[in-house]
């Protein structure tokens, strides 16, 4: 008979969310050697002081937004250095066991170095969370007692979790890449450079996703089997130091392209925390924020229902709903930024053309001066209120911050629903950078969750009545709401753009008929309008240029609404939101009120069908804006 894998688990401190406050982490993971030399701990400890420092300077803006994470399994050597000097430098530790802590524990005893169970219990003392790798296919903890090469899979195991969730890996090794031992430090390394190993779980997805994250910084230590002088304690150049002056190529080295696509994201993750941090500074931010979580399980009808959502939620994923909290009111306030920019940019091209056009006609004068004048102003006040925008970013952060804010609703209530699977299982492949820094931001938050659940364990009715009626139901209304809204906007659009263009045809007909037959319409404008300008304005202006204006405006104003219209999307959205309008309507048709009528295992499998068509909606409509840039309308 055989003994039942746990799970894993998870032990958060109190203080993880306090300590992160709604805020992405930048996670350095651990791997090295264990038999380090005592004469080398000093200068390996300043050396790991420096690249704890660089990183800070280099990458992180200072404002302290942005917290460092170490992921360190805690074993003697490097994997206990590492965190010491990171800890003195108000980094946060999080602590992925291979096994079970007791069971753990038995490896420091005797242990390589003095006291090494001590400085064990001291470190897991300080970390933020403490996760338990579940054992591996055929291990139990009978087996990992009695054979050393099952044991050792279970270190391979927390290697995996450490290269997955980490952005950067900090190694501290002798680059002997021919160690062939099971979890040691070269396999490690390996993983992290040339990604998962087919064969292995998620390996391809993540090969044929190719959007993981794999810096690498490598410190040259020394072991104490080393012939002496064999190895020198040297840095490798990372970083920076590595990418500066460096054109990318197709045969580009693996640690640049990695290097590269970590600025990438910690540019992102930098300009979301400090957004953040001034959302959570504030009174009014920390409103709103608290505003954002009651309408994600707004549920007026019901609340009962909405106070025992909250305090699922409370439970089950604190991290996640600070992030869902943060990522929705900004979201929501760069979406304003935008459109009013976008409105902005279209008004001042629609003055800007007429006011252009007649210039072509009029003859010099003061007016004439003054369109001019104004054209001008006009054209600089365009340009500047689009060069404001694109340097703020308001477009890209409206949409890279909704997309976040979607995929922790999600994942909340995936949290709800006890579904086991990862988020990050369900999102698009192959996607754009941005798409890639909320996958890779997803990966990391992971590291803090509470490990699989039994996915054998029942579906209480009320957790089943949350996700139903907050989760299928709330988003049905809202998909209705805002397909409506979409396909109302487009189609007055569309019908003031014709109504524009009638006018304007009317006009130019009247103007020729009147032509035609002789009729002097000039004459009911040619009067004194000293009384009113205090100079006659006529010798200045030429009916020849205000007729063929007169006629343009309209067109002008049917092409400018047809072009917002367009460029916000209106029509594509309303597609997209009535697709997924009939999606809900659909699955609450199906969904019983009660799981006493429906399979825990089938109820599940329904709510995680529904995320993954939420996320890949999600990919959709922001691909809707980003062929749709923010530019001069003119």
């Amino acid at each position: 008979m055989t003994t039942a894998a746990p799970v894993a688990s998870s032990h958060p401190a109190p203080g993880t969310m306090s300590a992160l406050q709604g805020r992405l982490p930048l996670i350095i993971g651990v791997t090295g050697h264990r038999d380090l030399r005592d004469e080398d701990i000093g200068e390996l400890e300043r050396r790991v002081g420096i690249v704890f420092d660089r990183i800070t300077s280099d990458y992180l803006t200072g404002d302290g937004a942005t917290r460092i994470v170490v992921l360190s399994a805690l074993a003697e050597g490097a994997d206990q250095l590492v965190p010491r000097a990171a800890l003195k430098r108000g980094a946060l530790l999080v602590a992925p066991l291979p096994m079970p802590i007791e069971e753990y524990r038995k490896d420091f005893q005797p242990g390589l170095t003095v006291n090494a169970e001590g400085e064990f219990d001291r470190l897991l003392a300080r970390a933020i969370a403490i996760r338990e790798m579940p054992f591996v296919d055929g291990n139990t903890i009978e087996t990992i007692r009695t054979d050393p090469a099952r044991r050792a899979l279970q270190y391979r195991e927390a290697g995996f979790f450490i290269v997955r969730h980490c952005q950067i890996l900090l190694a501290l090794w002798d680059r002997d890449e021919s160690d062939p031992r099971t979890g040691g430090t070269a396999e490690i390394v390996r993983l992290q450079r040339e990604e998962a190993p087919l064969g292995s779980a998620e390996s391809v997805r993540d090969c044929i996703d190719g959007t993981k994250i794999a810096a690498l910084i490598t410190i040259m230590t020394p072991r104490r089997q080393s012939p002496p002088g064999s190895v020198t304690i040297a840095s490798r150049p990372w970083g920076r130091e590595l990418t500066a002056g460096c054109r990318p190529t197709l045969t580009a080295d693996r640690d640049l392209e990695a290097w590269r696509s970590f600025e990438t994201w910690i540019r992102l993750t930098t300009a979301f925390n400090a957004d953040a941090k001034r959302i959570l500074s504030s009174d009014a931010g920390v409103t709103k924020i608290e505003q954002s979580l009651a309408r994600l399980f707004d549920a007026p009808s019901a609340p009962v229902l909405a106070g025992s959502a909250r305090a699922y939620a409370s439970a089950d994923a604190p991290l996640w709903c600070a992030i869902y909290e943060v990522a929705d009111i900004l979201a929501q306030k760069y979406r304003r930024r935008f459109t009013r920019v976008w409105a902005l940019l279209f008004t001042l091209g629609f003055l800007v053309v007429p006011a252009m056009s007649y210039l072509m006609y009029a003859p010099p004068g003061k007016i004439y001066a003054l369109i001019g004048l104004c054209s001008g102003l006009l054209i600089m006040c365009s340009i500047g209120l689009y060069l404001y925008a694109r340097r703020r970013q308001f477009q890209q952060k409206f949409l890279d911050y909704r997309a976040l804010s979607e995929a922790m609703r999600v994942a909340v209530f995936w949290k709800i629903a006890r579904i086991d699977k990862p988020i990050t299982e369900i999102y698009p492949v192959c996607q754009s950078p941005e798409l890639a820094w909320i996958k890779n931001s997803l990966i990391s938050l992971e590291c803090f969750d509470s490990g699989k659940m039994s996915t054998f364990e029942p579906l209480a009715d009320i957790r089943y009545r949350i996700c139903r009626s907050l989760w299928v139901e709330g988003q049905l209304q809202y998909f209705t709401r805002r397909s409506k809204s979409q396909e109302r906007t487009a189609a007055r659009r569309n019908h003031w753009s014709i109504a524009s263009f009638a006018l304007m045809a009317i006009g130019a007909v009247a103007i020729a008929f009147a032509d035609y037959f002789d009729f002097d319409w000039r004459s009911y404008f040619d009067f004194d309008w000293r009384p009113y300008f205090g100079f006659d304005w006529r010798p200045h202006v030429r009916f020849s240029a205000l007729v063929p204006l007169a006629i343009l405006l309209p067109a002008l104003l049917a092409a400018t609404l047809k072009a917002h219209a367009e460029q916000l999307g209106r029509t594509a959205q309303a597609l997209q939101y009535d697709r997924m309008r009939s999606l809900y309507e659909r699955t609450l048709r199906i969904l019983p009120s009660s799981i006493d009528q429906l399979d825990s295992k089938v109820a599940r499998e329904v709510f995680t069908e529904l995320g993954r068509e939420a996320m890949h909606e999600t990919a959709s409509w922001m691909s809707i804006f980003r062929l749709r840039p923010l530019r001069p309308c003119f």
